[in-house]
């Protein structure tokens, strides 16, 4: 535990005169500085061990292995005249390979540093030329690496070995002068200290298995996989699924015109005989209107056939036109009439209407018969799943549909497939899909809201694993290579 240390400096003082020679007080100064000088050694070695003991305690008090890390890297000039301290971690694929991983009083480390890349070169030099105990070495200035950006050319290097006497890390002490044989031995302690320490907070190494018993199991394990996949499941698809409506009226546009406004909310609960929507009626008015003057001088042109009808045959035409004329205005003006009702449009019946948005419609202009909202019965709803064609199955009647909501994904529904298309259609996505309808399996559960969205699950037939899984791979080989 010895420690070499500059002898201190022996100040001049003025001899008192005492009745002994000159040569016997010479002596006695001498023997009084060597006595000064061992006394603080001894002074020096103790409180170097206390710090020793002291810094072991730190060691053992870290909670994990990175606390116990940066507490190495920034603790130990405590106890050895270190300037820096590099923790290393050997590299997984060469262990004689080591990347540094902390660096005392820095925080982080640039790994594209150049200092550092040479650095990790010189220590797994050094690492190569020892086994298992601390090695001194001196760092040389690399190729293109400033020499005034390593102050510290002496370094010694303490590998840390497991259980197993296997490399794990190691710490590298660097200072501007060398390591005396008192710093090496106080080394060699922290080394042990390092090792218990760290491999005290490491988890507990599994039990090894046997050579023989790994070849048992791998071929276990082997024969398990290849059964598995004739293991027969439940052929399945997922696909796009909405709630829609079952058997809803459907409200069309009466005439061609123009929507003036929409005269309920999208999704709202109607009357029947209810206003939904009206069109402009500008034009339409106008018809009445003109109509109705029509009819007024077709009704003054039959009095006055009427009143020139006696004695002369051209009286008696001339009533016969004035009637045909009065009929078709009266004509005109009941169509007039009845195209001015048509502009206001009522609900069928009672339900919910829905529709995208007011906005939507208002100002649009449609011709008769197109579809503009639709009445539902909130309680008669189904599930309309978009099967994509690249994941169509084959469907049999009455297949099982698991229904997971977005609203409540975790509580699946149960359903039965009611029909499906014959054909593919494009989705609003320009998406190819077998359009899909699946009713609830029991009218236990409270229907969901009209328009939500999800994930329908489609059941098939049984098929084996293996097809299950590589199905899709195999349809895609048959299609390129067409075997």
């Amino acid at each position: 535990m010895g420690m070499h240390q500059p002898k201190p400096a022996i100040k001049a003082s003025v001899a008192k005169p005492t009745l002994i020679s000159g040569g016997e007080a010479a002596t006695d100064d001498k023997l009084s500085a060597r006595a000064k000088h061992q006394e603080a050694a001894i002074k020096e070695r103790i409180a170097r061990l206390e710090a020793l003991l002291l810094f072991e305690g730190d060691l053992r008090g870290a909670q994990t292995i990175r606390e116990l890390a940066f507490c190495i890297a920034n603790d130990s000039r405590k106890v050895l005249p270190t300037r820096q301290v590099y923790i290393l971690k050997t590299h997984r694929s060469a262990k004689a390979r080591v990347e540094i991983d902390i660096v005392s009083n820095l925080s982080n480390i640039d790994r594209n540093a150049p200092t550092v890349r040479w650095l990790e070169k010189v220590f797994s030099s050094a690492l190569a030329q020892t086994t298992d105990q601390p090695f001194a070495f001196q760092i040389p200035i690399g190729e293109g690496v400033d020499a005034t950006g390593i102050p510290f050319k002496n370094g010694v290097l303490v590998p840390l070995l497991d259980r197993q006497n296997r490399l794990f890390s190691a710490v590298v002490f660097t200072s501007e002068t060398p390591f005396t044989d008192g710093d090496l031995a106080v080394v060699a302690r922290l080394q042990h200290a390092f090792q218990h320490a760290w491999l005290a907070l490491a988890p507990k190494p599994r039990g090894r298995i046997s050579s023989k018993l790994k070849r048992s199991l791998g071929v276990l394990s082997v024969v398990g996989i290849i059964g598995a996949l004739f293991i027969p499941v439940p052929i399945t698809s997922l696909a796009p699924l909405e709630v829609v409506a079952q058997s809803a009226q459907v409200v069309a546009s009466p005439l061609d015109g123009v929507i003036d406004i929409m005269l309920v909310e999208p999704n709202t609960k109607v009357r029947k005989d209810q206003a939904l929507f009206r069109f402009v009626n500008t034009e339409l008015a106008s018809r009445h209107s003109i109509a109705k003057r029509s009819l007024a001088v077709a009704e003054a042109k039959l009095q006055t056939a009427r009143q020139n009808a006696f004695g002369t045959g051209n009286g008696r035409r001339n009533l016969a036109i004035a009637k045909a004329e009065q009929a078709l205005a009266e004509t005109e003006l009941v169509y007039a009439a009845q195209q001015l009702t048509k502009t206001i449009v009522l609900a069928p019946v009672s339900g919910l209407v829905v529709f995208d948005r007011k906005t939507d419609w208002q100002g649009r202009p449609v011709s008769i018969g197109e579809r503009v909202v639709e009445i539902a019965d909130p309680l008669r709803v189904e599930y309309r799943v978009d099967l994509p064609v690249s994941d169509a199955i084959v469907l049999g009647k009455k297949a099982r549909v698991k229904v997971f909501l977005d609203t409540a994904p975790l509580d699946p529904r149960e359903a039965v497939l009611r029909s499906a298309s014959y054909r593919a259609t494009l989705s609003p996505e320009e998406q190819l899909v077998y359009k899909t309808f699946a009713v609830a399996a029991s009218n236990t559960e409270a229907p969901p809201r009209i328009g939500a969205r999800g994930t329908g699950q489609i059941f098939g037939k049984q098929v084996s694993l293996g097809f299950y899984l590589f199905r899709r791979p195999l349809s895609a080989i048959r299609q390129y290579t067409g075997w």
